[in-house]
């Protein structure tokens, strides 16, 4: 029980406060006003109330001449002012004056209502597909609900099972990146690059290259510049300003906590040789997918978690038929209802093969979004962390075995052998892969068992859910019932799909994160809460 992590849900991340109060706010705020120097002017205690935008940004609250306030004041002076308000006038990046943010932040607001009112329109009109909603409390294995079942839920099928075709789109995706060229880009949404510590600006372009420009002009640019590792480009009222930068530090930039809207976006310069192929071997083996009806057959398995048969299983008996093994949880966590397995092809980037690993750092994904590296506690390292490892070594396929404690599960489980995987979209590709920094993986599908078809197999009351009852999820923090549990899945997958291996060899998890990440410089905070 211990296993699942302090705050439950295998999602992950470090220890210390958001980026409001993370690692770049201690040196840029709190300052007192008599130090934020004569571009930000004082407020009284009623003007700053009149700002609604204003409240509600900061974590603690204080009360000056008996008016509660946002921002961390003087309390020598009691200066109402807000630091990110004095910090963002005095950067170089906001020269006009507070007018025009605010002319600039109601335009935003109303574009953002005319795009809401579009997209109602085409919803009352009933567009022809979409994209079911899925839960921001994701832990690493996930599927969201879907409103139908695959196959009818019974029991194990005595006759050859037909696999129903496998959809070619990805999961939805909040990253934007191009490859398969030397001058692709990773985009990096709410990461603000701005500052000595995070970058440098790219000798000949101290300024911007244009103040209402689109991110495609700003790609261009940096492009044929031999120096530029990326841009800053400006979102909300400062969109369409663009910065070239040089000798960035991802791990050094500022993160938008939680999942806030940002005025700043960072685009990092993807500098693989994409065309080199590696001289290592293919691994063919089977990995495992906890789903909800229909979602395996619409979305594949691109900017998703899987894991080994024991990993899985784990996930099952921990978050999703359990309520992190105290009780039964019903309905089932997500709507999931199967496992799904899938044969994979894997070949790693020859930047990474050389340092004698077939795996990278397996990162956790949620929504399409990958969020680095997700330790107890739901404390990820971010999406930076993702961006700064994939330029590097190519969209590696990631790994992590439960018994090296790293990044989680953190304490021993009762899946001991279990192994969790990150499937990054950069890196698929058809048939054989190359190894190329966007050719690292490629899949076919294998099957599906339902929970209905595990649960039928050990009749009993100790777990009950929506009118049925089953013994298969009994002492789920047992090995040797865990070992039962894993043995039965894969004979109904063997009686399901006679004509596939009943396994395929389990290729060593040996990524080693001493190897990639030394003294690890990642600040790591909760993405879904800030």
């Amino acid at each position: 029980q211990a296993a699942r992590g302090a705050d439950g849900p295998s999602r992950l991340g470090p220890t210390g406060e958001g980026v409001a109060r993370g690692a770049r706010s201690a040196a840029a705020w709190p300052v007192p006003c008599g130090e934020m120097g004569a571009a930000c002017t004082r407020k009284s205690a009623s003007a700053y109330n009149a700002q609604p935008l204003m409240k509600g940004r900061w974590p603690e609250r204080g009360v000056i001449d008996g008016r509660e306030l946002d921002p961390i004041f003087d309390g020598d002076v009691g200066c109402p002012i807000s630091p990110r308000d004095c910090a963002q006038r005095e950067d170089p990046r906001n020269p006009g004056p507070p007018a025009a943010q605010v002319l600039g932040n109601v335009a935003a607001l109303l574009l953002a209502f005319v795009l809401f009112a579009l997209i109602w329109m085409v919803i009352r009109e009933g567009p022809a597909g979409g994209l079911d909603n899925f839960s921001t409390n994701a832990p690493s294995l996930r599927a969201s609900a879907a409103p139908q079942a695959l196959i009818p839920d019974g029991p194990v099928a005595e006759t050859t099972t037909e696999l129903p075709t496998v959809s070619t789109k990805m999961m939805p995706s909040t990253t934007e990146w191009t490859t398969g060229v030397s001058t692709g880009f990773y985009r990096l949404a709410g990461y603000d690059c701005w500052g000595a510590a995070a970058s440098e600006a790219v000798s000949g372009w101290e300024g911007p290259i244009h103040e209402r420009g689109s991110a495609d002009d700003c790609r261009k640019a940096c492009s044929v510049e031999p120096t530029c590792d990326g841009f800053i480009y400006g979102q909300q009222a400062k969109h369409g300003s663009c910065w070239l930068r040089s000798n960035v530090v991802l791990s050094s930039c500022g993160r938008t906590p939680g999942r806030s809207l940002s005025d700043w976006d960072f685009y990092l310069r993807l500098r693989g040789s994409q065309g080199a192929r590696s001289d290592a071997p293919v691994k063919e083996f089977y990995m495992y997918r906890a789903t909800a009806p229909n979602m395996f057959h619409r979305f594949g398995v691109s900017e998703v978690n899987t894991g080994n048969i024991g990993g899985v299983m784990w996930y099952l008996m921990n978050e999703i038929v359990t309520l992190y093994t105290s009780k039964p949880r019903c309905p089932r966590r997500f709507n999931i209802s199967r496992i799904h397995r899938v044969k994979v092809k894997v070949r790693p980037p020859r930047e990474l093969a050389t340092l004698g690993m077939d795996f990278g750092a397996r990162f956790a994904y949620d929504q399409g979004k990958c969020e680095g590296r997700c330790f107890a506690g739901n404390l990820c390292t971010g999406e930076g962390d993702c961006a700064a490892q994939y330029s590097k070594y190519g969209f590696f396929v990631g790994c992590n075995r439960f018994t090296d404690h790293y990044p989680f599960p953190n304490l021993d489980t009762s899946a001991a052998g279990g192994v969790w995987y990150s499937l990054p979209s950069g890196g698929r590709c058809a048939g054989e892969p190359t190894g190329q920094h966007d050719c690292t993986w490629s899949f076919e599908d294998a099957g599906e068992v339902t929970l209905q078809e595990l649960e039928s197999t050990s009749p009993g009351n100790d777990n009950c859910c929506e009118g049925r009852c089953s013994n298969f999820w009994h002492d789920v923090l047992d090995p040797n019932a865990t070992s039962n549990r894993i043995a039965k899945t894969e004979q109904i997958f063997q009686a399901k799909y006679p004509n596939m291996p009943v396994d395929l060899p389990e290729p060593t998890c040996n990524f080693d994160h001493r190897k990639l990440y030394g003294e690890d410089p990642w600040h790591r905070q909760d993405p879904w809460h800030g």
